[in-house]
Order: C-alpha cells, then structure tokens, then sequence
C-alpha cells in the first residue's frame, strides 16, 4: 500500500514539473495585474499556454526573484528594482515598455474637502495614504510631495498612512478609512469608490516607468520567450491602453532614461534600495 502511494506521489509530481514546463510564471507590479491577467488570458486563449501571475509591490516581487523564487518575466513598476534583478546577474532581456502618473485620490463625497495637495496639510485632514516607502508607488509619491513642500508636514503630523502595495493605498481610501491617498492613475480607474481630484505634473515626481524583464532561466524555454515576444504586440499593448497606461514608442529616439533599460548603466548611475522588503 505504501509503495503504491509513493508511485501515486512521484507520477503526481512528475505531472507537476512537466505542467509548469509548459506554462509561464509572471511577477507583475500590483498596479499591473489586472492588465497583465487580460493579457494573459488573451495568449492562453490563442496559443493555449497557461501563463501564471502572481502581483505585489514591485520591492518584494524583485527580493523574491533574486533569493529563487521561480520566475520567467518580471513586469516591474520601478527601474530601480528591474536594476536590482539585473545587478544579480539574472536578466536576458528588458525593455522599458509603459508609463504612468499619480493622482490625489478621496473617498465619495470628499469629507474633507480635499482638491489638492495643499489641502492634505489643512488641520480638518487627518490622514493621507501612500505605498510603502520601499514600494515605487510610495517612491513617487514621497518625491512628488517632498517637491512641493508638503512631505514634511504630514510626516511631523503623524498623518500618512501605508499601505503594503499601491492596491492596498487603494483600499484605504475606498473604505473611508483615511481622507486622501495617492495612487497611480490606472488604479484610481479600478475603485468606483474612490474620486480622482488632482494629478501630480509629471515634473514633481520621478518618471514613471515600467520595465518589462525576460529572466534568464526563462531564456531556453519555448513557452516563456513566445509571452514575452507576445508582451509587445499590438494586441497585447492595447489592452494596458485600455487599463489607461501610456504605452512608450519604442522607435522615438532614447533619451538617458529610456536607454537606461536597454544597456548596462555604470556603478555610479545606478541607485538600488538597500531597505529590506515592506513586510
């Protein structure tokens, strides 16, 4: 009997490895997942390869990949954490494919009468939500604050909150539970109960831009590299212009950010969090 529940084990897990052999992993940014799930599905439909996504901050994900974890593409929200992947010798190929901006979101009826960031600091504020500071969503928003003078302030006060990922900072804002946040714009699109008021210039703020990495171990197979050529066909593209991310033209001339995700940048161009993962 025994030996016939260890054959029964061993064939169950041989069926495993050849199931995920034939499918694709993807650790996608948590303000993706709902696009990158779209896109997924529409490759599984016209190639029948089922394509795995698992979301979160862009942070952890890039801890996860660089301690192991079983990856093939890696649709970061930060050039900083695709260069920490890169910086470990695991990345095939990458190329900066999406932009975004922030919003200043409130919950309906906006108790607190927020219609700007200069109204985060008034007294009838309490709280102000943002991504982890780890996280890029929170990167963004703390340097979009910062350059308009109103970081310090609320962080004096005690009033910012954060969430675990962008999602999360979502999440907060839709339950009422704080009185703004700020979020990227494609996620202020994903909540009906959460009202976009404003929308940071993109000269407050670092640019916003999405690398898409192809990992090594994915490089031999098959399934893997036919999603990440997928990933840049129209038909894939169209679906992150209607989830309301800017699609980058890969033919407009570089500029020094843009060639940053298509060569080696030195040592001393490059900026990698050093902070451990937001728990």
């Amino acid at each position: 009997m025994l030996s016939l529940l260890a054959a029964l084990m061993a064939s169950g897990c041989e069926k495993d490895d050849a199931a995920s052999k034939e499918s694709v992993t993807v650790l996608a940014a948590a303000s993706t997942f709902d696009a990158v799930k779209e896109v997924a599905e529409q490759f599984r439909r016209k190639y029948g390869i089922e394509v795995l996504v698992s979301s979160g901050p862009s942070n952890g994900l890039a801890r996860q990949i660089i301690a192991g974890a079983p990856a093939d593409v890696f649709v970061s929200a930060s050039r900083d954490w695709a260069d920490a992947v890169g910086d470990s010798g695991l990345v095939a190929d990458r190329r900066a494919v999406l932009s975004n901006s922030l919003v200043l979101i409130v919950p309906p009826g906006n108790p607190a009468r927020i219609l700007e960031p200069a109204d985060l600091v008034a007294p009838r504020v309490k709280h102000v939500a943002l991504a982890g500071i780890n996280v890029p969503a929170g990167v963004y928003a703390e340097a979009a604050l910062r350059s308009s003078g109103y970081f310090e302030p609320l962080e004096a006060s005690d009033r910012i909150v954060r969430g675990h990922d962008v999602r999360h900072t979502l999440n907060y804002v839709s339950r009422s539970e704080v009185d703004a946040g700020i979020v990227y714009a494609t996620d202020a699109r994903v909540s009906p109960h959460v009202v976009a008021v404003y929308e940071f210039p993109a000269d407050v703020s670092e640019e916003i831009t999405y690398p898409f990495v192809l990992l090594k171990s994915a490089v031999d197979r098959e399934p893997a590299r036919r999603f990440w050529e997928y990933l840049n066909t129209e038909e894939a593209l169209n679906v992150f212009r209607h989830h309301g991310f800017k699609v980058l033209d890969a033919d407009a001339p570089a500029t020094a950010t843009a060639k940053a995700d298509h060569r080696e940048r030195p040592a001393d161009e490059i900026h990698v969090p050093a902070s451990p993962v937001d728990p």
